[in-house]
């Protein structure tokens, strides 16, 4: 995350952001793995740093509601590319030389790198519980 100059904790806020924005803070905080607690202290640096605004929550105005700012979407696509490319090198790792079916360790039919590629992000994504579209 060092080379889109973020955190993974920012990182992964921008993330849940992007799939369930405007959310409440504490909505936010339930899939949060790398923010323990309340994540309200990182939350407040990303809206310094523009990345995450503060919306009045139009059922109850003593609350706020967070969605991304256009600099934070950006982050976000940034963010996809990065994870793409993590994937890929996983799979150059992990599967280089191998027969492509045993790609899912299974020994079934063959499946595509696509298929050996989603089951990766799937399984990242459910262990650090993290639903994608």
């Amino acid at each position: 995350m060092k080379t889109i100059w973020l955190t993974p904790s920012q990182a992964e806020v921008i993330t849940v952001l992007e799939r369930w924005q405007p959310i409440s803070l504490k909505e936010l905080g339930a899939p949060l793995v790398c923010e323990t607690g309340s994540p309200s202290r990182l939350l407040e640096r990303m809206a310094d740093d523009g990345l995450v605004d503060k919306i009045v929550n139009p059922n109850d105005a003593r609350y706020v509601l967070l969605r991304l700012t256009e600099k934070g979407t950006a982050k976000a696509l940034l963010i996809r590319d990065f994870e793409e490319q993590l994937y890929t090198d996983m799979e150059r790792l992990f599967y280089e030389g191998r027969d492509v079916g045993d790609r899912r360790g299974t020994g079934e039919a063959a499946c595509s790198l696509s298929d050996s590629r989603c089951a990766l992000q799937a399984q990242f994504h459910s262990q650090v519980g993290i639903t994608r579209p």
